[in-house]
Formats: C-alpha cells, sequence, structure tokens
C-alpha cells in the first residue's frame, strides 16, 4: 500500500508501518496511481524541470522503472491520472490525451484534445 506523509511517498506494510520512502523528484506530488505491483507518481507541473518528465513509476520498494515518454520536449502532464484496458491514460499541459504503455513509460497513442 502507498500513502503520501507530508509529501514524502511511503509504501507501507499490512499496520501501517513505513518500509519505503520516496521524496518527490521535482516539485510535489499530486497524484498516485497503484498499478499492479508498481505505483505510477504524478507531480505538479508548475515549476517542474522542463527537461524530465512528471510521470514516472516506481516499483514496489520506491525505485524508478521509467519515466513517461512526453508528448514534446516542452510539455508535461497535468493529469488526472487514470487506468482504462490496462494502459494509463493522462492529459498533458500542451493539450495532448496520452495513452502510456505500463510497462515502458512510452506512448502508445496520443490525441490532441484542443
Amino acid at each position: 500500500m502507498y500513502e503520501l506523509r507530508e509529501q514524502v511517498l511511503c509504501a507501507v506494510n499490512s499496520n501501517g508501518a513505513i518500509i519505503h520512502r520516496h521524496n518527490a523528484i521535482g516539485t510535489q506530488i499530486v497524484q498516485l496511481l497503484p498499478f499492479a505491483d508498481k505505483v505510477v507518481v504524478l507531480e505538479n507541473y508548475d515549476d517542474f524541470p522542463r527537461h524530465l518528465s512528471n510521470l514516472y513509476c516506481l516499483d514496489s520498494t520506491l525505485r524508478s522503472v521509467w519515466s513517461a515518454e512526453l508528448p514534446s520536449a516542452t510539455d508535461g502532464y497535468i493529469g488526472p491520472l487514470d487506468e482504462f484496458d490496462g494502459k494509463i491514460t493522462c492529459s498533458s499541459w500542451e493539450c495532448w490525451r496520452c495513452i502510456i504503455d505500463p510497462v515502458t513509460g512510452r506512448i502508445l497513442h496520443r490525441v490532441f484534445t484542443k
């Protein structure tokens, strides 16, 4: 199970004890999406370093699995994160609705929504 405690992502056991911690990379964590034995994390787009993806996946020990491919070099994800048909969906700041591969973080399909 995953929880945010004082803006730190924590993996907790059945007793609620923290077994792993993960600090936000660039801003603050705004959404978690548990997915199989992993957790997909969305950080706030505002002021996030533009050369990094603010959407990423961590394993059960909160180690990095992937960072999501961005629709463009200047874009970032704004959410909300959803799971649909075994894939991850999320919108971007530049108006793309993306379907993301949960294994690799690559964009499988994107639609311009403006």
